[in-house]
């Protein structure tokens, strides 16, 4: 089977598990967490069906297993992966520069916010990349540039949050959809090109998505606005790809055609 076809057959299982899962959700009076948490793990479950079910592509299946634990890489690997911590940062600094309103360090909890590592590390940055990165940019790149890849990745990864705007106590109702839209570009971007500098690694992109992830947390901690915060995190992170792009070119450190193979 194509490539291409591989990624149809892929996106056609990952929708119609959203599609479900996202009205099962709406019809729970409250929301069901266990809903939202099966979810978040849909790209990772669908590249393991089609791999392993449909395909029958076992070895397929032991490669991107064996890609998620590949930590033995350059230490400049996990340093670009944490970055995006200094990103949110810097977007939190620049937000109070420009005036933006927030709590006082006396009404601050931290404790609530290192509560939410194990719920950020169980959900999107370990439940997506072997989704998107694992098995839909290696099969992307084996005819695209590393950037292209990475830009027809965005528009499907941004349709998949989607459901996430549908209720408000999910926290999303707050950003706006385009600027939610324009920050996944940047990190669909950043991504690939991590992946690509590290022998297909899928272990940095969880780090880096966890870093991302775990940084905004301290938002509605400090009590700030998300939109305004999230439009100034979204254009440093288009900012960070551009960077990225211009220093390695289109393949975005891609040496190979694919890292399908690897182990």
């Amino acid at each position: 089977m194509t490539s291409g076809k591989k990624i149809v057959l892929y996106l056609i299982v990952l929708y119609i598990s959203i599609g479900i899962l996202s009205g099962a959700y709406l019809l729970t009076s409250q929301g069901n967490n266990v809903i939202v948490f099966i979810g978040s793990w849909a790209p990772n479950l669908s590249a393991l069906i089609v791999l392993g079910f449909i395909l029958k592509e076992r070895h397929g299946v032991r490669n991107l297993l064996k890609r998620w634990l590949q930590w033995r890489l350059p230490f400049s690997s996990y340093g670009l992966s944490v970055i995006y911590l200094l990103i949110v940062g810097l977007s939190i600094f620049l937000y109070t520069i420009f005036g933006g309103k927030m709590k006082t360090i006396e009404d601050f909890q931290l404790k609530k916010v290192i509560t939410l590592v194990p719920l950020l590390l169980i959900t999107g940055a370990t439940g997506e990349e072997l989704g998107w990165r694992g098995f839909m940019l290696s099969e992307l790149q084996k005819k695209y540039s590393g950037l292209m890849s990475a830009l027809i990745i965005s528009p499907f990864w941004i349709i998949f949050h989607i459901p996430l705007w549908l209720r408000p106590e999910l926290g999303y109702s707050g950003i706006p959809f385009i600027v939610f839209s324009l920050s996944t570009v940047g990190l669909s971007v950043t991504l690939a090109y991590l992946v690509n500098r590290s022998r297909g690694s899928l272990l940095v992109a969880s780090l880096a998505h966890f870093c991302g992830n775990f940084g905004l947390a301290f938002v509605p901690a400090l009590g700030m606005d998300p939109g305004r915060l999230f439009l100034i995190y979204g254009l440093l992170n288009v900012l960070y790809a551009t960077i990225i792009v211009l220093a390695t070119g289109k393949h975005l450190g891609n040496g190979s055609r694919s890292h399908n193979s690897r182990g």
